[in-house]
């Protein structure tokens, strides 16, 4: 280990004291090569120290490409290396960066390297690598993406938190809605096994519902619940509410309910949005386990989901319980505003 951060050391030391493309693009090249050989060594000490010093390299590419750039020293991009006077003579023009060895990917990964100050830069890779348990350019790299975009989402998250309630008919940045749909072979017999123990609504009754009306108008997130025999009918309820289906969320419950020719043991959940509305960033699968409980009565594993993920005031259509922190807004007994 002592041999490698001497190594170490003497790459980093020559780097600071390089102040040409090639110079730099020697080092960057010796330390991929060492990089694929402690890969395959599968010695990670050595492997990690490459890796540092090919990203402390493209960084100095980074630097030196900016430096030479302001001086006019590259040519820019449509200028070729060869031109003639008005003799007719050729002439030597600026080198591009291609016949220096350096493609257009590696420019621009370097100059998102070379804007990041070096105290940033460090805490970055520490920060990649305690995180990802192993260094990597693509760690790094996604890392230096995706860092500021998810810092600037993380601030408007907060902020949204902070906001004070709405009233309670909204506008929502967050709505989950269970509609009452009506099911033609247990609608009206009221001996059917499945029968809804509140009053169902037909495709068009539920599309005439002023969902959008109800959605912030920065962007909100709708959460739409459809079982099996319904998962054609939400695509109409969605264009007419005004809302864009992204995924969808499926419950997988701890045991079989009724059907009509399969026995469900699952229900589906489609995550709509319209306009720009935040998610934080999670882990979540498309899959969540709950257990059965009365009908149509949704898990708590799923308001937990949401809650997670979707910052700002949230409320209900047809909620069939209170819950802290939702707002209901329509009744399903009675299919009226919950609320005024």
């Amino acid at each position: 280990m002592s041999s490698q951060l001497t190594h170490y050391d003497a790459a980093r030391s020559a780097l600071q004291k390089a102040h040409s493309l090639d110079e730099v693009k020697r080092i960057r090249d010796k330390a991929e090569a060492l990089r694929v050989y402690a890969r395959q060594a599968n010695d990670t000490e050595m492997q990690t120290l490459a890796v540092r010093i090919k990203l402390r390299a493209t960084r100095r590419l980074g630097e030196i490409e900016k430096e030479q750039r302001d001086k006019g020293e590259i040519a820019k991009k449509g200028q070729g290396r060869r031109k003639r006077n008005s003799d007719g003579i050729a002439t030597v023009s600026k080198a591009t960066l291609k016949e220096l060895g350096i493609d257009r990917r590696l420019s621009a990964t370097a100059t998102k390297l070379a804007a990041i100050p070096e105290s940033k830069f460090e805490a970055i890779v520490i920060e990649t690598m305690a995180k990802e348990g192993e260094l990597t350019n693509a760690a790094v790299l996604r890392e230096v993406v995706q860092g500021p975009v998810r810092a600037a989402k993380e601030a408007l998250a907060e902020k949204i938190k902070r906001e004070p309630a709405p009233p309670p008919s909204g506008p929502f940045r967050v709505m989950a809605i269970d509609p009452p749909w009506k099911y033609g072979s247990r609608a009206d017999d009221p001996t059917h096994r499945s029968r809804n123990p509140y009053p169902g609504m037909t495709l068009d009754q539920i599309k005439a519902l002023p969902v959008g009306e109800k959605a912030h108008p920065d962007g909100c997130i709708l959460w739409l619940w459809t079982t099996n025999a319904f998962i054609w009918e939400v695509r109409a309820c969605l264009d007419a509410w005004g809302f864009e289906c992204k995924t969808i969320l499926t419950w997988v419950k701890d045991r079989m309910g009724t059907g009509d020719w399969l026995r469900g043991r699952t229900e589906h959940c489609l995550m709509a949005i319209r306009g720009k509305p935040i998610v934080t960033l999670t882990n979540q699968t498309t899959v969540i386990s709950g257990p059965l409980r009365e009908h149509s009565r949704k898990p708590d594993e799923f308001y937990a989901l949401v809650e997670s993920l979707c910052p700002g005031n949230k409320g209900e259509w047809f909620a069939r319980q209170e819950r802290e922190g939702w707002t209901p807004i329509m009744s399903p007994e009675s299919g009226k505003f919950a609320t005024a």
